[in-house]
Order: C-alpha cells, then structure tokens, then sequence
C-alpha cells in the first residue's frame, strides 16, 4: 500500500454505513461473516463488498469509535486493511463469483493518483498557469504544500502585483482540514495534471446536467463551453444528458410524436410562442390532426404569453423528453445512435 494511500485514511475520513460494516466484517474473517452475511439481501452485499474493496486502512482508533462495546477487543488488535483480496473473502458463499466480478470491476480499476507527487514534479510555469486565474488565498495553500524550492519557481511567473499577495496569503494560511485538502487535491489532479481521481459510477455528471438543463440556452452553452476546455471527458458525459427545446428539431420523427404524445395542446402553443419556423414545423408534424390544426389556428393569431409562461412550458416539453430518454424510449442524440 503506498504513502498516498495511507494517507488518505484512517482517522481522518468519515466511514458510510457500509464502510463501517465492511470493517467489522473483515476483523470477524471469513468463517464467521457469511453467517451475518445471509441475513442481508444482495444489494446490500454487494454494497459492503463494493465499500470493503476501497476501504483503505482503518486503524484501531477508528474501530473503537465505530463500535464502543467491542473497543476492549480490539484495543490490542492490529489495523483493518481493505483490499479486493479481503472483498472477494468476505462475500465468498453468499454472491457468485460473477456478481461479486461486477460489484467491483471498475473499483478495482481505479488508479490511484499521488497528486502532491506528481504536482511536484511540474515546472514551475506548468504551476504558475493552472495557479494563475485562482484566488491569492488558495495560491498560499497550495504554495505551503509543496517545497520551498517549487514556491519559489511558481512565484517567479506571478506579476508583481500578485506575488506579494500570495506570499501574504501564505503567512496567514492555517493548516486545512483533511476533507478541504481532498477536495484540493481532486481539484489539482484534473486542472493542473490532467488526471480524474473520480470515483466510477459517480453521478456527478447527471447532477451537473440536471442544473445545466435548467439554463437559458445562452448560460446553456457558456457552460458546457467551458467544461469542454476543463474537463473534456466529463463534459461529454454531462452534454450527452443535456436537451434544449429548441433541439427537440434533432430528434428523429418517431422520438418527437412520443415527446409530444398526450401533451396539452395550450402547453404547446405557448412553448412555440416566438420560435423558429423550423421547430414550430418539426414540432407540428409530431402531433395527430386535430391537435395541429388547433395548435395552427392559436399560432396564427397576434396574441404574446409572458416569456416566463412560455419558458415553463418549453420546460415541461424538455423534462417529458429527458424522462423518456432516461427510461431508455427515445434517444436525445440520434446521430450519436446511428
């Protein structure tokens, strides 16, 4: 196990209930965690296994904090070392080989990044450019974690107005909690090295496209804009569940008439107030007879809704296409399909 690792547990993380379970269960070894293990359904198995694999070092402090009554046994007992060896162990007999292979397949992918080791090893201009656009006090931070010699070459590179101020942020800079120094580091790892240290199957690009789906379409493609020049890969995943009204023109034919299907017609009147000839076309085609003729007739008088009316029904026509999609019935980028 390397420096880094152990250095990222311990005492200094807050274990999820399956992380503390996991402990547990690896100090009661194999004969007697299976017995426990049959009480619990197989997605919570599969959850202690998926949490046993990464778990890291979890020393005897940690273990007397989990579980008061049994501090006495193991006050004297060596440190719990989570590994996919000891995952593999503890769910033998209760999941099959294969499905144990799927819990934890892409945990035990992942690489672990030494991010100071290898901020270490940047050229102080490297630095000084990922560095330049941040804050002086994150600056003194970061230039307090790395060696004087290293500080010393960023500095170099700042302009004479932000060199003293770094320096005065490193003088009043205390020492950052251990989850801050996390967070820090995840950041460094995909702006200043490249590297992802996110964990697979995080849904952080869902999250992420979930508050973008709810810009403006200009807010819409200054963001993803700028996540594409930050963090490509991540940003495809989040622009792939992004979908705007004014794309519902890109959906195949039969994707649009099950969009539009049960819809309410005044909704979508007033969803194509203002827009486009061509998307008030391709949503016309996508809806029976009678609905398009009334859908016309409203379209050709002279009245205006309120831009907050009509933006709230292009949203309900953008969720009942995301739901769609979600639920594997339409598919957002049909390009991307063929």
């Amino acid at each position: 196990m390397t420096a880094f690792e152990r250095r990222t547990g311990g005492d200094r993380r807050r274990l999820s209930g399956a992380q503390r379970a996991a402990a547990l269960l690896i100090v009661l070894g194999k004969d007697a965690a299976p017995k426990l293990l049959q009480y619990l359904d197989k997605d919570e198995v599969r959850e202690i296994a998926r949490a046993a694999s990464t778990l890291g070092i979890v020393n005897r402090t940690a273990l007397e904090t989990m579980i008061d009554e049994f501090s006495d046994a193991f006050a004297h007992g060596p440190d719990v070392v989570g590994t996919l060896a000891e995952a593999q162990k503890l769910v033998a007999g209760t999941l099959q080989p294969q499905e144990l292979e799927e819990a934890v397949d892409d945990l035990a992918k992942v690489e672990v990044v030494d991010v100071w080791g290898e901020i270490g090893r940047l050229e102080g201009a490297q630095l000084a450019e990922a560095l330049n656009e941040e804050a002086p006090w994150l600056c003194g931070v970061i230039l307090n974690m790395i060696d004087s010699e290293q500080a010393a070459r960023v500095l170099e590179h700042f302009d004479d107005l932000r060199r003293p101020k770094c320096l005065a942020a490193m003088l009043a800079t205390t020492s950052p909690a251990p989850i801050a120094v996390r967070w820090l580091q995840d950041g460094l790892a995909a702006h200043a090295i490249g590297r992802s240290v996110a964990k697979p199957g995080t849904d952080s690009p869902k999250r992420v496209a979930e508050i973008v789906n709810r810009f403006d379409a200009r807010a819409s493609d200054e963001a993803l804009a700028y996540l594409s020049s930050v963090a490509p890969d991540e940003a495809r995943a989040v622009r792939a569940l992004v979908f705007k009204f004014d794309e519902v023109v890109q959906l195949s034919q039969k994707d649009r008439v099950a969009v539009f299907d049960g819809l309410p017609t005044e909704r979508v009147v007033l969803a194509l107030k203002g827009a486009s000839p061509k998307l008030i076309e391709a949503t016309l085609s996508s809806l029976g007879a009678r609905a398009r003729r009334m859908v016309e007739s409203e379209l050709s008088g002279s009245s205006t809704a309120p831009q907050r009316e009509v933006l709230a029904a292009q949203r309900m026509i953008v969720e009942a296409a995301l739901r769609l999609s979600q639920a594997g019935l339409i598919s957002l980028r049909p390009e991307a399909s063929d």
